[in-house]
């Protein structure tokens, strides 16, 4: 690139300060990916050699975009700050949020192809179980939850998943490209309206505006 077009770019900016602002975002990205390494890597992992990107060579089953784990470890330390200095407490949470998802959904992951592991769904239900863990954790007189202890959270996210039909993820979709902050509030209403029909004992899929009568199979 020409010296003079990068002096027109940054002519606006304090190029000491930008300097460190490009600094910190290399280290950002850099400790990005190797948090999604580990994910990737880890044998104890629920997303073993599952992460699709390009330093797949061979095995494994890549199905899940780095974006979408990246920004799920995003939403997590958003929700628990005290993650954001201890990156193992912050892989462990994850882990055991998946765990119990893949506890509860075997069958997704030995048919990779499904809504759950697209980019929409996947930051989505992310969310929404970390939603869950972060309200749950704070109900001391009721549940028995701790975010340093992957046991308490896993069973809690197996028992909400199992609360979602898994034909949801399985189902043809209504709408596509919903990986934008209204897809994924679509997404979450669905979520939320599933539950409230398995407590009404309504069918699964009644209401729903993603998926209609045809998912009940």
């Amino acid at each position: 690139m020409p010296a003079d077009l990068v002096r027109s770019l940054i002519a606006d900016f304090d190029e000491d300060a930008l300097q460190k602002r490009l600094e910190t975002a290399r280290v950002s990205l850099r400790i990005q990916a190797v948090l999604v390494g580990i994910v990737d890597d880890e044998s104890e992992s629920p997303f073993y050699q599952m992460v699709d990107w390009e330093r797949r060579h061979a095995d494994g089953t890549p199905c899940i975009k780095p974006a979408a784990i990246e920004d799920s470890l995003k939403y997590i330390r958003r929700r628990f700050p005290e993650f954001d200095e201890d990156k193992d407490a912050l892989i462990d949470f994850f882990f055991a949020v998946w765990h119990g998802v893949k506890a509860a959904y075997p069958v997704l992951w030995e048919q990779a192809g499904n809504h759950l592991f697209e980019n929409a769904g996947f930051k989505t239900f992310s969310e929404y179980l970390t939603d869950a863990i972060e309200m749950l954790a704070c109900m001391e007189d009721y549940f028995d939850i701790d975010i340093y202890d992957p046991e308490s959270v896993t069973d809690a996210c197996k028992t909400i998943a199992s609360q979602i039909d898994v034909r949801f993820w399985q189902a043809e979709w209504r709408l596509k490209s919903l990986d934008t902050s209204a897809g994924r509030d679509m997404i979450k209403d669905d979520l939320k309206r599933i539950r409230r029909n398995r407590k009404e004992r309504r069918g699964w899929s009644d209401s729903l505006s993603l998926v209609g009568l045809q998912g009940e199979i």
